[in-house]
């Protein structure tokens, strides 16, 4: 089977505003795919006032969305705001949802109930509003009466990605929506992914094929492979060590490579949290090095199925986007 490999762009972690607009912009330029918002007031601007400036900034790029939930919003009101942006962008959006940030939730005094019910009733109504359908709903989570549309979203259908980490919730977007979105890991985890969406029924699919394969995964690239690393690992010594250790298995990381980090985290030790952080870790992990290792690792995902490539860029954003399109891109394209 024939992979065509897409590549998407994850914000560089603390992105103002400003630096949104012309990272979109030059990720557009540099033949990126996609950007990526994530849906959190912990981050840059509110997601869909957010999405509608980039959807007028640029002209081509994909504006994916990592994604929302069905908790924070009402469900018409999240499918209002997709069919808004998809006509502002020319039907350029891809809708990611899923369970949520648990931490966000409990800031905002919000208790999200059976994450697994709520993902599905909400990808199943979007789909509905999004068609033009009048909706009367009666889920365990999700209750409309006689809800309806008067703006359609120029995809038909538009497309929806679903976020996953535990092994139910995987299962569920291979199930029910047009893609998944999760953290990267080994090449065997993501393998596994890939076979268990090839292996389901036509019917189960309910026709949606192919089935995308999105990981977000940690990147940098410089003419030094030392440099490259070393950019990543204050943010991904912060990022890992909350990770349950029954997810790094999963993803293919052994716990006792990541537990003295995380130990000396909980103890104030900032710095030496990021020197235990191993090259093991990141390996699994990350797309780091030479523009030839960078690619090298990403034909290997391929391989192993990943059809996109969610790039999260460091703070070195506007050298490694130079690197990417004159020395990644061209290696990818052969």
């Amino acid at each position: 089977m024939t992979i065509e490999l897409k590549l998407g762009a994850h914000f560089p972690w603390g992105s103002n505003l400003a630096s949104v607009i012309e990272f979109s912009r030059r990720a557009e330029t540099a033949g990126l795919d996609s950007v990526w918002l994530t849906d959190k007031f912990t981050t840059h601007g509110e997601l869909w006032t957010t999405a509608a400036l980039l959807a007028m900034s640029t002209e081509r790029i994909r504006i994916g969305l990592d994604a929302t939930d069905p908790y924070r919003r009402n469900i018409v009101v999240t499918a209002h705001a997709a069919a808004t942006v998809d006509e502002i962008s020319g039907g350029r959006l891809t809708l990611g949802i899923g369970r949520g940030t648990m931490d966000l939730f409990h800031a905002m005094g919000i208790k999200p109930a059976r994450p697994a019910i709520a993902v599905r009733e909400a990808i199943e109504v979007l789909r509905r509003l999004l068609a033009g359908e009048r909706v009367t709903y009666a889920g365990e989570w999700i209750h409309l009466e006689g809800a309806q549309l008067t703006i359609r979203p120029v995809q038909q259908p538009l497309p929806i990605f679903q976020t996953a980490s535990a092994p139910e919730l995987v299962d569920l977007a291979i199930e029910i929506a047009d893609g998944l979105l999760i953290w990267s890991g080994g090449l065997d985890y993501l393998r596994s992914i890939r076979e268990r969406a090839e292996q389901s029924s036509p019917r189960t699919r309910n026709g949606r094929w192919p089935f995308a394969i999105a990981p977000w995964i940690p990147f940098s690239v410089a003419e030094d492979a030392g440099v490259a690393r070393q950019a990543l690992r204050p943010r991904m010594t912060e990022v890992i060590r909350r990770v349950p250790p029954a997810m790094l298995k999963v993803m293919g990381i052994d716990d006792e490579l990541v537990a003295p980090l995380r130990q000396a985290w909980a103890r104030g030790e900032f710095a030496r949290a990021e020197s235990l952080l191993s090259d093991e870790v990141l390996d699994c992990w990350a797309v780091y090095g030479t523009p030839n290792q960078c690619a090298e690792k990403l034909c290997s995902m391929a391989e192993a199925g990943v059809t996109h490539a969610m790039l999260q860029f460091t703070d070195r954003w506007e050298e490694e986007l130079s690197l990417f399109s004159q020395a990644i891109v061209p290696q990818l394209a052969q």
